[in-house]
C-alpha cells in the first residue's frame, strides 16, 4: 500500500529546525521511523555522513555502513522497530526550493532508488519565516512524483 501521508516527531522537527538556522551548503540525510498502513511516522533524522566522507558533498549519496549503523542504533534505543523511510534535503540558502527544483531532486532520488511508493523525500526550508515542507513519493504506474500530505504527529 503506497504511502499517503507522513508525520514528523518533535525530536526530528527540533533537529531539522536547528540545521535550518545555519546557512551553508546543500544538506540532506536519511529519515528513520515506522510505517503504519499508509502513514510514515518519521521519528529521527540524521545528516548525510561525516564531514570527511565523500557523501557529505552530495546530499543524496550515503555510505551504506553509516546508514546501517544509524538504523541499528535507533532500533536498539526505540520501542519496536525503526527503519529507513526516506531522505530529507535543504538548500544552501535555507529557503524552500521551487517546484521545478523539487521535481529535479525527486527524479534524481528515484534514479538512485531512494524514493518510491514506500519511501519519501522531504524538501524543507523557510517560507516567510515559517518552516515549510513538501514531501514526495514516486508513482511508478504514472511514471512521476506525487505529493505526500503531512498528517498530524
Amino acid at each position: 500500500m503506497p504511502v499517503a501521508r507522513w508525520t514528523l516527531s518533535p525530536d526530528a522537527l527540533r533537529a531539522l529546525r536547528a540545521w535550518l538556522l545555519v546557512p551553508g551548503h546543500l544538506q540532506g540525510g536519511p529519515l528513520f521511523g515506522t510505517r503504519q498502513g499508509e502513514t510514515l511516522h518519521i521519528r529521527f533524522v540524521a545528516r548525510n555522513g561525516y564531514p570527511i566522507q565523500p557523501s557529505a558533498c552530495d546530499p543524496l549519496s550515503f555510505d551504506g555502513s553509516y546508514l546501517l549503523g544509524w538504523n541499528d542504533a535507533l532500533t536498539a534505543q526505540s520501542e519496536g522497530s525503526c527503519d529507513w523511510v526516506g531522505q530529507w534535503l535543504m538548500s544552501p540558502d535555507r529557503q524552500l526550493p521551487n517546484l521545478m527544483t523539487d521535481l529535479a531532486w525527486v527524479g534524481r532520488a528515484q534514479e538512485m532508488g531512494l524514493v518510491d511508493d514506500l519511501h519519501i523525500i522531504v524538501m524543507l526550508g523557510w517560507v516567510e519565516g515559517q518552516l515549510t515542507t513538501r514531501a514526495y513519493a514516486y508513482d511508478y504506474d504514472l511514471g512521476q512524483a506525487r505529493l505526500v500530505m503531512e498528517g498530524e504527529a
